[in-house]
């Protein structure tokens, strides 16, 4: 989960009207904030999580809709890799050139990166 945080500075007061994800494999952890006011030098933290489905890199948008004129939506490139949870040191293993009636090992490691 990583916490993202909203900012106002300056003298006029920052409306969100809603927080938006363009990808479902990024999503917010608790629900986003919407039709609220941000005080200026008001924090508000919002938090996101990666669940990707697949073994591939994936990009995302977090799309942030506000009262500045001319700005709206304000968009953030999220950034992710999906992982498999078995990692082997090969994607070949290859035994070579072996003599007839003889035998050569090799070795495969495989480990296991689920949670």
């Amino acid at each position: 989960m990583l916490p993202r945080y909203i900012k106002r500075s300056g003298s006029i007061e920052l409306f969100i009207n809603k927080i938006e994800i363009d990808n479902n494999q990024f999503a917010f952890s608790t629900s986003p904030p919407k039709n609220i006011w941000v005080a200026n030098s008001e924090t508000i933290i919002v938090k996101l999580k990666f669940t990707p489905q697949l073994a591939e890199n994936l990009n995302g948008n977090l799309l942030i809709y506000t009262n500045k004129e001319g700005s709206s939506p304000v968009s953030i490139l999220l950034k992710g890799t999906g992982l498999t949870k078995i990692v082997t040191n090969f994607s070949l293993l290859s035994f070579g050139k072996v003599d007839i009636k003889k035998s050569k090992t090799i070795p495969l490691t495989i480990t296991n990166r689920s949670s």
